[in-house]
């Protein structure tokens, strides 16, 4: 799972990467429709500039050999690169 931080540019500025809810459960325990709410926290750049930013989500598919992809996800329309938009944020 992922959540990037994108600056007015599109660029990512901040991320969070890691296993579903801490690895705890891995998506192969996953039931259809299962609900797994997952925390992630970004650490801002002290060099971040104030202005409005886009929060957006995904996954990584993982295949042996291979560099991670991001999945696109069923839950909502993705954006053209596969991430979902959770919103904007404006950082002071």
């Amino acid at each position: 799972m992922f959540v990037h931080l994108l600056g007015p540019d599109g660029q990512v500025v901040a991320q969070s990467d890691g296993e579903p809810v801490g690895g705890f459960t891995p998506t192969t325990r996953w039931k259809q429709a299962e609900l797994a709410p997952d925390t992630h926290r970004l650490r801002l750049p002290a060099e971040l500039p104030p202005g409005e930013y886009e929060l957006r989500a995904g996954m990584y598919e993982l295949r042996a050999g291979e560099e991670p992809a991001i999945r696109n996800l069923p839950l909502q329309p993705a954006t053209e690169d596969g991430r979902i938009r959770l919103g904007r944020v404006t950082i002071d």
